[in-house]
């Protein structure tokens, strides 16, 4: 589901406070206007507990205003849109009170923003424009604003790869995990057993000691227990430590790791600006992913959205920024397939999976494939879904391989002929047997020989507390630890490990086009 417009959120903050005194006709300063603390205290009292205190949002909730708003000034049709969303046009507020809130919230929240020819809302004008609310329209409009703000050829983008901290060179990330999960949160409440049968027909804890294990935290001491019951325990799912990750990235980097991508979906509780402090202090590149996940996780206006309305999410998460923050997204997934169909009715994953294939046709970002585990067959689908809309195969990674598949070499020397990437990341998981880990290494040795080692990726997929080295896990050592010594030992040559773990990484990973209008 679309993040409500920040704009919106703004109009309904403006709706909930109360009247203030002064003059519209000059934008006040916050920092150096006593009269305006009644206008602090009530976005204290009725704004920051969706925005926070620095207006800085939340995901799947109230986008971030700060260093945002003020861009909808600089293109035409912007100013208009700030008051006439439907939380200003009908706020219980005079047209003197609306204009002075809506300037002191565009100067204290993103001042930087404001154009050199801009003049303050006054009395008159936004009288006149709230006797013409949008009504139906209001996401679309925004949408295209956005396009507007951010229709640029961005030449300064082409051949580079999107960070959280900014896009660099392709050269710079290093040996590079190609889907992790750092920061998440994919539990599905115990009550809903709808969306838990959706998830290979489970049902959720019901008897008192299932709900037991359920709600207790995650300990060392009952690790072993809940692990063998892979969905009998909540906390498991919650990946949401800060020094955890700063902890599993820092090792990844003392092994010799350049960069991670971090493929967590709308929905799944993204972290942007936390995957940007684990960068900046590790000193660890970080890819942050775009897209919907499962059907078990999707919103419940997915099935009302357009296909064009997901790929504006995914394309404004690329080139504008996650949750209205300025980290942006370089990697569209991880992108399910278990669900797609060519047929009518459309499902909600067929729709995801061609919003994927619009999005890349826009910004140039690869696509990241999430496999049936079970079922391979929907891969030779997904391909042609996505050849079919448009979506260059070569910009497409098909992961969670180290399964079914492995068994047939032949099944994935055709899709490797298609261009893509295959993607082993299932590494040093502990709900999978050691005789998979082993059968994906072998297939992996088996397909560097045949030629294919530039279309190989690897990784391990965290994104359970079983899986973090506090709780017995391997955490992201695993691929260095085991699986590459292991490859040296059987004969694999560095040139081609540096294809799997540098070279392919910096060959899928960089925006291969200018962004484009999606008009």
């Amino acid at each position: 589901m679309a993040a409500a417009p920040a704009v919106r959120f703004l109009a309904l903050c403006v709706s909930l406070l109360l009247s203030v005194g002064g003059n519209a006709s000059e934008p006040p300063d916050p920092e150096n206007a006593p009269a305006l603390s009644g206008a602090e205290l009530n976005w204290t009292m009725s704004c920051r507990g969706c925005h926070g205190t620095n207006a800085e949002g939340t995901e799947g909730g109230a986008p971030n205003m700060a260093g945002q708003v003020s861009r909808f000034l600089k293109v035409e049709g912007g100013r208009q849109y700030l008051v006439r969303v439907p939380g200003v046009a009908f706020a219980s507020l005079s047209d003197a009170e609306v204009a002075e809130l809506m300037n002191w919230m565009l100067w204290k929240f993103d001042k930087e923003n404001i154009p050199d020819s801009f003049s303050p809302y006054d009395e008159k004008e936004v009288g006149r424009l709230r006797e013409k609310p949008l009504l139906t329209s209001v996401a679309e409009v925004r949408r295209e604003l956005i396009l507007k703000i951010d229709d640029t050829p961005g030449p300064d983008h082409i051949g580079k790869v999107l960070t959280v901290t900014g896009a660099i060179e392709p050269d710079r990330l290093g040996e590079t995990l190609m889907h992790e999960h750092l920061f998440i949160d994919f539990w599905l409440p115990a009550d809903e057993p709808a969306r838990w049968n959706q998830l290979f027909g489970r049902t959720p804890p019901t008897s008192p000691e299932q709900l037991k294990a359920w709600r207790q935290p995650l300990t060392m001491h009952n690790r072993t227990g809940m692990a063998a019951r892979l969905w009998a325990n909540r906390d498991a799912f919650t990946l949401d430590s800060l020094q955890d990750a700063l902890d599993e990235v820092s090792d990844f980097r003392e092994l010799g790791g350049g960069a991670i991508v971090d493929v967590t979906s709308i929905g799944l509780n993204r972290q942007p600006e936390k995957l940007k402090e684990v960068s900046e202090r590790t000193g660890v590149r970080i890819v942050m992913g775009t897209g919907y996940y499962r059907t078990a996780w999707h919103p419940v206006t997915l099935m009302d959205m357009s296909v064009r309305d997901l790929a504006l999410r995914m394309y404004e998460d690329i080139t504008v920024g996650v949750n209205g923050t300025t980290v942006k997204a370089g990697i569209i997934g991880e992108i399910p397939i278990e669900k797609i169909t060519s047929a009518e009715p459309v499902t909600g994953e067929s729709k995801v999976l061609r919003a994927a294939a619009m999005a890349s046709s826009w910004t140039g970002a690869a696509i990241s494939i999430h496999s049936d585990f079970y079922d391979m067959s929907k891969l030779t689908l997904a391909l042609d879904l996505l050849e079919r809309d448009g979506a260059d195969l070569s910009r497409v990674i098909l992961g969670h391989i180290s399964n079914a598949a492995v068994a047939d070499l032949a099944f994935l020397e055709g899709l490797l002929q298609r261009g893509v990437f295959l993607q082993f990341d299932v590494f040093g998981n502990p709900w999978q047997l050691s005789m998979n880990d082993l059968r994906g290494a072998e297939a992996i040795l088996s397909l560097v020989e045949k030629g294919y080692s530039k279309q190989i990726l690897v990784s391990h997929d965290l994104c359970t507390k079983f899986q973090l080295t506090r709780f017995g896990g391997f955490g992201l050592k695993y691929v260095h630890t085991v699986l590459l010594p292991y490859f040296r030992d059987q004969g694999m040559t560095e040139a081609q490990i540096d294809d799997i773990m540098t070279g392919n990484p910096a060959r899928v990973l960089p925006l291969s086009r200018p962004w484009k209008s999606p008009h």
